[in-house]
Parts: structure tokens; C-alpha cells; sequence
């Protein structure tokens, strides 16, 4: 199974997204990620596999270098294709983009295992409400979020690695600024 390393957002702003991802599911019957067990994060990286003994360790001293960010959830978006995702978007600040860059500068040697659309130069910055839907319903789920669209106050609140599917959380390290 998968891992991911995530930025997990704030209270606030799980909050928010959970009452989009109710909207979703209510209005349009799609399931969403929080379905599944998922939070509302930021994936930094996802691999194929870790020797998970060995790389929490590390993650917990990377995450002691990360103070909490501003992430402010500006737009709605999509990944077209037969199987789409909709998603929120944080604005792409500097401080994102170089967590980002630092991140894989330090964890270089699992390069390997990862996953393209993660590493720098490739990753778009998201968090998923749902997947696998047609384009048609994709676009419905847009839609219906456009009509009252609020940014969402959000700040980076923890670190954590999730194995999944199903989701599991493995470890969750909370940031402090």
C-alpha cells in the first residue's frame, strides 16, 4: 500500500472543508474523501512504500524545523480525465513552495519510491473533496461549490503519514510555532 506524507490543516479549516465535502455529498450523492477516513490535507509526497521504522524518525526532526504556514483555500479545481478529482487550492506562496522544495531536499533518497506529481516542478498543491468522478459530474460538483465560494482561512497545523486505502493514519506530528 501507498504512503503519503501530509500537511494536515487547521481545526478551522478542516472544518470548512467538511462542510463542502457535505454539500458534495448531500446535494450530488458523491462519495468524498472524507469518506473514506481521509482528513483535509496537503500532500507533500506519496511513495509506492517506506521502511516506515526508519523514515519516522526522520520526519519527526524535519518536522521540528516547520513552524506552522498560512494556506489560504482560494479556488476550486479539477484534474480532468475519465476518472477526475475536484479539489481546493491553497495559494502557492513562497513559504509553501519552499516547505515543499526542503521537504524533498531532505528526504532526496526515497526519490525512487515517489510519485512524480509530488516532487518539485510537478506538484500542484490541493486538497481532494472527491475522485474518480466522469467529467460531467466533476464539473456538477464545481458547480455547485462555486455558488457561494468563500476563501477558507487555513493554516498548516501538523505533519503526518498516512498509509492507505483504507486510510490509516500511521503518525501525526503537530507543529509549533
Amino acid at each position: 500500500m501507498p504512503y503519503a506524507v501530509e500537511l494536515e490543516l487547521d481545526a478551522r479549516a478542516i472544518a470548512a472543508v467538511d462542510r463542502l465535502s457535505r454539500r458534495l455529498e448531500s446535494e450530488l450523492s458523491i462519495e468524498t474523501v472524507r469518506q473514506l477516513g481521509a482528513a483535509p490535507h496537503i500532500s507533500l509526497a506519496i511513495y509506492d512504500d517506506l521502511h516506515v521504522d526508519a523514515f519516522l524518525p526522520r520526519l519527526a526532526a524535519f518536522a521540528g524545523e516547520v513552524r506552522p504556514i498560512p494556506v489560504p483555500l482560494a479556488s476550486l479545481g479539477i484534474f480532468p480525465g475519465a476518472a477526475s478529482v475536484i479539489f481546493v487550492a491553497p495559494v502557492v506562496s513562497d513559504g509553501l513552495l519552499a516547505l515543499h522544495r526542503h521537504y524533498h531536499k531532505a528526504f532526496a533518497d526515497h526519490d525512487a519510491a515517489a510519485w512524480g506529481h509530488y516532487r518539485p516542478g510537478s506538484w500542484v498543491p490541493h486538497v481532494t473533496l472527491a475522485m474518480d468522478l466522469d467529467l460531467p459530474m466533476a464539473s456538477r460538483a464545481v458547480a455547485s461549490l462555486t455558488a457561494g465560494w468563500k476563501v477558507i482561512a487555513a493554516d498548516v497545523a501538523a505533519i503526518g503519514l498516512i498509509r492507505f486505502r483504507p486510510v490509516e493514519i500511521v503518525h501525526r506530528i503537530p507543529l509549533f510555532g
